[in-house]
């Protein structure tokens, strides 16, 4: 059963309606799956390996978060905080699970 979440924030200075992410999964069919867009989430595939999360603001790709998963049986909670700091688009990102971890992306210049 498939247990990954995904849950999606920003601050006030962004729209959420504007935030697309999306899923590869490496060895696998799941190749751009929109797991994120205009605040209606999908279901997060399953997949082991190298998980690539594809980030696009206002229909700008901004960059991809790698996240290596060790077991196809691992589920994660994923959370994206998009926010403005220092005229920059930033992400912080939380991945709760077997894999998890945190790292901020600065997304591009405002």
């Amino acid at each position: 059963m498939n247990q990954n979440s995904i849950e999606v924030t920003t601050d006030e200075k962004l729209n959420i309606d504007l935030i697309k992410i999306e899923l590869s999964i490496s060895a696998t069919n799941f190749k751009n799956i929109e797991v994120f867009n205009n605040s209606s989430k999908s279901k997060i595939p399953k997949g082991y390996g190298e998980n690539d999360w594809n980030l696009y603001y206002d229909g700008k790709y901004y960059g991809t978060i790698k996240h290596f998963k060790t077991n196809n049986w691992h589920d994660h909670d994923y959370f994206f905080h998009f926010y403005e700091s220092e005229n920059e688009i930033k992400c912080n990102i939380k991945i709760n699970g077997p894999d998890e971890g945190n790292l901020t992306l600065i997304l591009d210049k405002i």
